[in-house]
């Protein structure tokens, strides 16, 4: 039986670099946009903001939808349905891990072009590139199988 959960998260850009994470999921490491589960009671706007808050340390204003996404994971009977949002950094901290838990190793202000595509995690790779490919874009849709 499939079990399908909602997220969100963000693209923050500083100085021409992107937030990003380094993150552990199903036993590979990957770059990945800050992002997170919803919880009870919390809207997408507010889940955008906490995970990034608890995954780098920065608090962010969302400045607009960037795009949804749904991801379907056939071999782990999993979907997952994210909202991205465009934001801004409210302070000039370092990002750092978070300290919840989560596999989390490194969360820097990347140059993309530093980055090879295998090094991203595939759903953030295709925001990434078609978002780098028209930054203004109205919001779009992905739909994506692991």
């Amino acid at each position: 039986m499939w079990q399908s959960l909602v997220g969100a998260g963000v693209l923050v850009v500083k100085d021409g670099r992107v937030l990003m994470i380094y993150r552990e999921r199903s036993g590979q490491a990957r770059w990945e946009l800050p992002s997170g589960l919803l919880e009870r009671g919390e809207s997408l706007e507010d889940t955008a903001k906490r995970e990034t808050l608890e995954e780098v340390g920065i608090a962010v204003s969302l400045d607009r939808l960037l795009c949804t996404v749904v991801m379907d994971v056939p071999d782990e009977a999993y979907r997952g349905v994210n909202v991205y949002f465009s934001a801004t950094p409210l302070n000039a901290s370092k990002p750092r891990p978070g300290h919840d838990g989560e596999p989390i190793y490194m969360a820097e202000y990347m140059d993309l072009s530093t980055l090879r595509p295998k090094q991203i995690h595939p759903v953030d790779r295709r925001i990434l590139n078609l978002w780098k490919r028209k930054p203004e874009r109205p919001p779009f849709f992905i739909h994506i199988t692991l």
